[in-house]
């Protein structure tokens, strides 16, 4: 099975963003490879290690970085992304949810021969 485990904060003037667990990386992240992309349009990578990417509503989650696997993203509540960081939590969150109920094996593709 696989699932990600994250711990978002939000601060006064920040939000922290940490995967404290990851069950695969890379190609093995989903049955499209290094790419989850989530009903609501939101994708989760698995390429080297954490990092946001606010208007594209993507993450980057953990890959082949493993010194970075303890890694915190910091996002600053800034005018840049004040029109985009609130959403951009809320779909991050759903899909972390999606990915962790998805079952991953339920489709199987059988080649003729």
């Amino acid at each position: 099975m696989r699932y990600i485990k994250i711990d978002i904060k939000e601060k006064i003037d920040e939000y922290v963003i940490r995967i404290l667990e990851q069950s695969h990386r890379g190609d093995l992240f989903s049955e499209r490879g290094e790419i989850f992309k989530s009903s609501n349009g939101f994708k989760l990578m698995s390429r080297a290690c954490i990092c946001p990417c606010i208007k594209e509503n993507l993450l980057y989650v953990r890959g082949t970085d493993y010194e970075s696997d303890l890694d915190s993203v910091t996002i600053k509540k800034c005018e840049t992304y004040k029109t985009y960081l609130s959403p951009y939590i809320k779909m991050l969150k759903e899909a972390v949810n999606e990915y962790n109920e998805y079952r991953f094996d339920r489709i199987s593709i059988k080649r003729k021969t």
